[in-house]
């Protein structure tokens, strides 16, 4: 097995269900604090000039929408009547753009749309 130059994006399924608008909120939290053991999660204000967006790999280009920052909260809203046209297990990522030239994009992380249309929370 060979391990990875640096840490991969976390991976989480994103719960999208028929109607219902989708708002995320990507909280930054101090990395050093929460791999303790136990985890401690203090919050981490986003540097200032840095924006995240929710890239969701429809078809036929993805889609782009842009959070809302403040403090540590970097919050996106997807209307539903565009969240209901996404397909299930599509591919989504949840990047933060760093202000240079170019810009720096690194994903936070990432995973697939699960669709919960009439299906029961598990």
């Amino acid at each position: 097995m060979t391990t990875p130059l640096f840490d991969p994006p976390d991976n989480h399924p994103l719960p999208v269900s028929w109607h219902g608008d989708l708002v995320v909120d990507f909280e930054s939290y101090d990395p050093d604090d929460a791999a303790q053991d136990p985890p401690v999660w203090t919050p981490l204000d986003y540097e200032p000039g840095v924006r995240g967006y929710l890239d969701v790999k429809t078809e036929p280009l993805p889609q782009r929408f842009e959070a809302v920052i403040t403090d540590h909260h970097a919050v996106v809203k997807v209307e539903s009547e565009v969240a209901d046209e996404f397909k299930n297990r599509t591919l989504w990522v949840f990047l933060l753009s760093y202000p240079s030239a170019p810009t720096t994009e690194i994903p936070v992380v990432n995973g697939v749309i699960d669709r919960y249309d009439g299906k029961p929370r598990t």
